[in-house]
Parts: structure tokens; C-alpha cells; sequence
């Protein structure tokens, strides 16, 4: 399939992708974050690895033709290429909450990326708002995103 030759469909809402897009992004949040950390942890443990050995006796088997000094640098070439790519996603889902108020950045923050759009009244009791509001805020919430977006695109 060559993707330069399709069209799109006449039913393709393009508002609707993008916001469907902005939710997930943010749904998505504390799995880059979990993964960010898991990145960080993996890339000390390679800088505190001991590398050591033999300088008497070379060891015996095949014979590698890479260094374990190249095969760490690359491991945490490949591991801070990540990170980086996960640091502009959460950059991008910040810059997008400074676009919101405080009410519904509350929201957003606790029903859509903490409760992935679960637990309505248990959010509403801890904000003190209705479950409705819960709703309508995050409704809101992420149209406010959506056309902040849509301005610079």
C-alpha cells in the first residue's frame, strides 16, 4: 500500500481526529512518564556498570567485534534517543495544560490523565464540582486544546 496514493474519506472529520488525538495524548501521560523513569533508571545502572576482566588471560568462545565500551555507549545512545522523544511528548502535553484554567486543568489532570476518563464521581468528590461539570470541563477542556492547536497549524 502506498500511502501517498490514498484519499481520504468523506466522512474523515478532521476536528474530530484531532481532539480524539488530544485525549489519548493525554490519557497517555503517566505512560510516558512511567517510561521516561524506567529509561533514567536503566541508563544509571549502564553508568555504574563495572566493566573489568583479565588483562592476563583473554576469554575463551567467539570473539565479539564490538567492545562492551561501544555496546554500552550505543545501549545509552539508544536509550537517551528515547528519552528524548518521550521529553517533546510531555513537553507538548504541558504546553497544552498552560492553555487550560485552573478548573479545567484540575480536571483534565485528575479525570482524563489520572482516571483515564474513569471514576467521574469519585473526581467530582475530590473537586468539589458536579459530575456533569466533570464532563463538561473536560469537554472544554480539550476543544480549548484543539483550537489553540489549530491556530498555529
Amino acid at each position: 500500500m502506498n500511502w501517498r496514493d490514498e484519499v481520504v474519506p468523506r466522512e474523515y472529520d478532521k476536528d474530530e481526529q484531532l481532539r480524539d488525538h488530544i485525549k489519548k495524548e493525554l490519557k497517555n501521560y503517566y505512560m510516558y512518564l512511567a517510561r521516561w523513569q524506567e529509561l533514567e533508571s536503566e541508563k544509571k545502572r549502564i553508568s555504574n556498570r563495572k566493566i573489568g576482566g583479565s588483562v592476563v588471560k583473554m576469554p575463551e568462545g567467539n570473539q565479539v567485534s564490538d567492545g562492551i565500551q561501544h555496546r554500552i555507549a550505543v545501549d545509552k545512545a539508544t536509550l537517551e534517543q528515547e528519552q528524548r522523544d518521550l521529553d517533546d511528548k510531555m513537553s507538548t502535553i504541558k504546553k497544552w495544560l498552560s492553555v487550560l484554567t485552573f478548573p479545567q486543568y484540575k480536571v483534565v489532570k485528575m479525570y482524563i490523565m489520572e482516571n483515564q476518563c474513569k471514576k467521574a464521581k469519585q473526581v467530582a468528590e475530590k473537586t468539589g464540582y458536579e459530575k456533569d461539570t466533570i464532563y463538561q470541563y473536560a469537554g472544554e477542556a480539550v476543544e480549548r486544546i484543539a483550537n489553540k492547536i489549530k491556530k498555529i497549524l
